[in-house]
C-alpha cells in the first residue's frame, strides 16, 4: 500500500497497512442508517470500501443486517461487527467492483459526500 495515499487521507501509514483498504476520516458526514424498519440517524467516523465506522446514538447488535445510506444516489448494505458505546462497526456487503471503485475515490481524495 502507498503510504502517501494512506497518510493523504488521515491515516497512518502502519495502521494503513493492516487493512485492506484506507479509511476516509469523516468528522463531520451524516448518514443514515437502516435497520429493518428503523431509520435511524447517524454521524460517520469513517469510511472505507470494506465498511465503515459510526458514533452510535442508539444500540444494535452484532450480526445485525443494515444498509448505511450515504446520499439518495449512494446506499450500502452490510453487517454490524463491532457494537460499543463509542463506536459501532459496519462491515460492507458489496461487489468487488463498487469496493474498487470506493477505493479509486478515496485514492483521488474524494469522500462520501462525493460519491
Amino acid at each position: 500500500m502507498d503510504a502517501s495515499v494512506a497518510t493523504a487521507t488521515g491515516v497512518a501509514p502502519d495502521v494503513a497497512e493492516r487493512r485492506a483498504h484506507v479509511r476516509w476520516r469523516t468528522p463531520n458526514v451524516n448518514a443514515t442508517l437502516h435497520q429493518g424498519e428503523r431509520v435511524l440517524p447517524c454521524r460517520l467516523k469513517d469510511i472505507s470500501a470494506g465498511g465503515a465506522g459510526l458514533y452510535p446514538d442508539f444500540a444494535v447488535a452484532v450480526g445485525q443486517q443494515v444498509e448505511l445510506v450515504l446520499s439518495p444516489r449512494c446506499s450500502l448494505p452490510g453487517q454490524v461487527i463491532r457494537a460499543g458505546r463509542d463506536a459501532i462497526g459496519i462491515k460492507f456487503d458489496i461487489p468487488v467492483a463498487l469496493e474498487r471503485r470506493i477505493d479509486e475515490l478515496i485514492g483521488l481524495g474524494l469522500g462520501p459526500t462525493d460519491w
